[in-house]
């Protein structure tokens, strides 16, 4: 039974595509996860979504939600990757725009291609 509010992605949403691309240089530091960055899930529960952006107080992007956060009682921490690299096709791309991608990138969080594979 999880009581902290902290939820991972196979608890929360069932599992996602990895979007860590290595974990050389990965760096992840708790920050505070606001209720307002989520969405409302089929159960009435508010999730942010692990891949998601993550917004510091002035609005600038300082990283990645790691795992799927349950803020539904209210902001929650969590873990947030601010170096290292990821795979970019596994992120959305509407938000991960190419502005979002050099702002992240000169903090220390690089993006890498990697298509996914099917295997048969």
């Amino acid at each position: 039974m999880v009581t902290s509010g902290h939820l991972s992605s196979r608890n929360i949403t069932g599992t996602r595509p990895n979007f860590l691309a290595s974990q050389v240089g990965l760096e992840q530091k708790t920050r505070q996860i606001t209720k307002s960055s989520a969405t409302e899930d089929t159960e009435g529960r508010f999730i942010v979504k692990g891949g998601s952006l993550y917004k510091n107080a002035g609005d600038e992007p300082e990283g990645i939600v790691f795992e799927d956060v349950d803020v539904t009682r209210g902001d929650m921490p969590g873990s947030v990757i601010l170096k290292g690299s990821v795979l970019i096709e596994r992120l959305d791309a509407a938000v991960f725009t190419a502005e979002v991608q050099t702002a992240l990138t000169a903090k220390g969080l690089y993006f890498e291609h990697q298509p996914e594979t099917t295997r048969v």
